[in-house]
């Protein structure tokens, strides 16, 4: 399962107003799949797998590049903000893809 975008953290009412989109969606997609017996959208595999088919189709289908982000995305190697980027653009990593990556520690180590 691929973690909210929008956690729901703090006293600040507007927090809520993401995760109730989500569910809108959600709802909505799960009507559908009530009628039809197929889930509309997009459907990952569980576990490393499913968040690797996620994380692809966020870098616009490109593996080679998921190959090059990978250790940054698993946690095995930290890059520093002002290091070069990775993906070989010769950017700094903020500028780069420093803020986009989900990061995810331990359990996605595995990632392949």
């Amino acid at each position: 399962m691929v973690a909210s975008e929008q956690p729901l953290v703090g006293d600040d009412p507007q927090v809520l107003l993401p995760f109730l989109d989500e569910l809108s969606v959600f709802l909505d997609r799960q009507l559908i799949y009530d009628e039809t017996g197929g889930w509309p959208g997009p459907q990952y595999d569980h576990g490393p797998r499913g968040f690797r088919q996620f994380i692809v189709e966020q870098l616009h289908g490109d593996v080679d590049l998921f190959l090059k982000l990978r250790p940054v995305i698993a946690g095995e190697v930290a890059v520093g903000r002002n290091e070069i980027c990775l993906c070989g653009s010769g950017i700094k990593f903020k500028r780069c893809h420093g803020g986009r990556l989900p990061q995810s520690k331990g359990e996605l180590a595995s990632i392949r």
